[in-house]
């Protein structure tokens, strides 16, 4: 759900309605909610536990070592979501 103040009223609510009655619930995220964000998770473990800090020497090695994170997430580096 949105929070800009110019989503008009009556369709949200016609809608909300609506789509309660069908099970649908809706939840209020604030702006910015990373912990809600599971790419922002996976984002957090690359940066702060998987890279080494000599691959911050260049774009070209930090870009090599992200790639080959990338590449082997799943098998050799895991997040479980719990």
């Amino acid at each position: 759900m949105t929070t800009l103040p110019c989503t008009p009223a009556a369709p949200f609510w016609h809608a909300a309605t609506t789509g309660w009655r069908k099970g649908v619930v809706l939840h209020y995220l604030p702006p910015y909610s990373p912990e809600l964000n599971l790419i922002e998770i996976v984002w957090r473990k690359i940066k702060y536990e998987w890279l080494p800090l000599s691959c911050y020497a260049s774009y070209g090695t930090l870009k090599q070592a992200v790639l080959d994170i990338l590449s082997k997430f799943g098998d050799e580096y895991r997040v479980t979501f719990v």
